[in-house]
């Protein structure tokens, strides 16, 4: 019997994971279908005293979204008030019964065709500001699509490992 999507081939399909952070605690979330990292910049124009048009950085709107398909482990066993940071009903939890707008730790490394310097490392921290379940025609098991702002961007760097 062949045993089909194992996680190491699935990192040799995708070229690339994604890990929620509990703590100092990496967590890989399993089937990353899509990631999609949009670093945007707020900016404000205005015309000098000379007339030359100039923009100034007013901040960032940059935005992420996460695409895995939905298995068991994305969800707590605790109900009421789940308290598993890295699932999807602590996060629903925490915006529709709390009020609260979560925030996680995310990293998502992508491996390219090189000889070094052949991963890249981006992390963040993010709000947790949508949660979406759908079952897409011809895409199989249900997938789940998690995606907010970026609070914080912590490292967008190319690494040997």
């Amino acid at each position: 019997m062949t045993d089909w999507n194992q996680e190491a081939d699935l990192g040799q399909v995708y070229k690339g994971f994604l890990n929620i952070y509990d703590g100092g605690t990496p967590f890989r979330y399993k089937h990353l279908v899509e990631l999609i990292f949009i670093v945007q910049a707020d900016s404000e124009k205005f015309y000098s005293d000379t007339g030359v048009k100039v923009k100034k950085n007013a901040g960032d709107s940059s935005t992420y979204e996460i695409r895995v398909k939905d298995t068991a482990d994305l969800y707590d066993t605790v109900d009421p008030n789940p308290t598993d940071i890295k699932t999807l009903s602590y996060f629903a939890d925490q915006i529709l019964n709390k009020r609260n707008l979560p925030t996680a730790d995310f990293e998502g490394v992508n491996e390219y065709e090189s000889v070094s310097n052949k991963f890249v490392h981006h992390r963040f921290i993010g709000f947790v500001e949508s949660i979406e379940r759908a079952r897409r025609e011809g895409a199989g098991a249900h997938e789940v699509i998690i995606s907010g702002e970026m609070k914080t961007h912590t490292e967008m760097q190319r690494q040997a490992t």
